[in-house]
């Protein structure tokens, strides 16, 4: 089950064992750009970051994986997409979203 995350907030999460995933849902704007980042990792292995535009959507984007990463994504529909993080190590690490000046 995916749990919110609210554009502005910053959660620290953890990997629990290899290949681990994590999912969150932001609701988005339409026309609004956003920043999604990984930062913070603890762990040696790098985390994957992605973006769904539904929850059995194909993957939009991707910030790839590494200690810290980020991509912007501007939405063109209002309503929830999907952020899911996968690591083969177990990590903590912190997830936020911020709204991009511009947007």
């Amino acid at each position: 089950m995916a749990k919110p995350l609210a554009v502005g907030e910053t959660q620290r999460r953890t990997i629990h064992m290899k290949r681990d995933r994590d999912w969150m849902r932001v609701q988005v704007e339409a026309g609004r750009r956003d920043r999604f980042r990984v930062s913070g990792v603890t762990g040696s292995a790098p985390v994957r970051l992605s973006l769904y535009p539904s929850c059995n959507g194909v993957e939009r984007s991707t910030g790839g994986a590494g200690r810290n990463r980020f991509f912007d994504w501007q939405a063109d529909r209002s309503g929830a997409v999907f952020l899911h993080t996968i690591c083969d190590k177990p990590t903590a690490y912190e997830i936020s979203v911020t709204e991009q000046p511009g947007s």
